[in-house]
């Protein structure tokens, strides 16, 4: 099976272990159309990103990313690209939407939007191969209409969704719930950051309504341990084939740009916690390298089946 990387087709045996949701870049849209292309230089960028990226694949073999970055945040196609042939890292990016209210989604039908990323999707120079929600909030109108609205790219193209959720408001459920209203199979979901509670309970029910869940936001501090301990435990419960591991790290933020010199955020291991403190602790654990490989490599795999 063929899967679009910012690079072109590549099959999705050779991905190798991937982390499911992390950002090249994260930028203002409309900074970057008022002031390109001098807003987040490329010249100045690439090698920045590229460096993490080269560092991560080097000493931990990570041979792909998937780029979290919607519409919203600034994705760039172009420079997606220009990174991964820098960096040698497969990058697969994401078409959708963040939090915040945007004009065309306000007042544009589902169908016109959903029609807009499809054909992004199929016929795009560069072709995104996952989708993005968020539900931050308690469900209100707005959000339910981008559900609507990648539940229609879903159907028309079977890709996934990365769901951002808030766990301390159990969001997750929320979003499971309006993704079933639409008939969209819960095994194309996964519901991002909903190890951030720890709560056991709830992980397992997203896990038992058929979601996939990402285990992330992992920083060099005590709660990647904690995080580590719950997938421990799911895993002993049976559900490494339902579990993803990322950082949701930002190797490059353009809030701090100034115009003299360029705002390197992210230390340069920012995307190695997982192999540097979480897989450590799995091993000390007595979690197998057949549950590591299957998380880092297999789940992808089996997800776009």
């Amino acid at each position: 099976m063929k899967i679009n990387t910012v690079t072109g087709q590549v099959d999705i045996t050779e991905l190798g272990a991937t982390l499911i949701h992390e950002h090249v870049i994260c930028s203002s849209p409309e900074f970057m159309q008022a002031f390109h292309p001098r807003w987040n230089d490329p010249a100045k960028v690439i090698p920045i990103v590229a460096e993490r990226l080269k560092y991560i694949k080097e000493k931990h073999d990570v041979k792909t990313i998937v780029d979290g970055t919607p519409l919203s945040l600034g994705r760039d196609l172009d420079l997606l690209k220009r990174v991964s042939e820098e960096s040698g890292v497969y990058i697969i990016a994401s078409t959708g939407f963040y939090t915040g209210n945007c004009f065309t989604l306000c007042k544009a039908s589902p169908e016109c939007v959903a029609d807009w990323l499809i054909d992004e999707i199929n016929n795009g120079s560069i072709k995104p191969a996952f989708l993005k929600c968020a539900v931050e909030t308690p469900l209100d109108g707005y959000q339910a209409r981008v559900i609507h609205i990648l539940s229609l790219v879903m159907k028309a193209t079977n890709l996934p969704v990365f769901a951002h959720s808030n766990p301390g408001r159990k969001t997750g459920l929320q979003i499971l719930d309006e993704f079933a209203k639409y008939d969209i199979p819960m095994n194309k979901i996964i519901v991002g950051h909903s190890a951030d509670s720890l709560d056991l309970e709830y992980n397992i029910e997203l896990l038992n309504r058929g979601a996939y869940i990402s285990v992330d936001r992992l920083f060099r501090d005590a709660s990647s341990l904690k995080k580590a301990g719950l997938a421990a435990e799911l895993i002993r419960q049976g559900w490494a084939n339902k579990l993803f591991f990322a950082h949701d790290g930002i190797c490059y933020q353009d809030y701090m740009n100034s115009k003299t010199e360029v705002y390197a955020h992210e230390p340069v291991d920012r995307l190695a916690v997982v192999h540097d403190t979480v897989l450590p602790f799995l091993r000390e654990n007595g979690i197998s390298e057949e549950s590591i490989n299957m998380i880092l490599v297999k789940n992808l795999q089996t997800l776009f089946e």
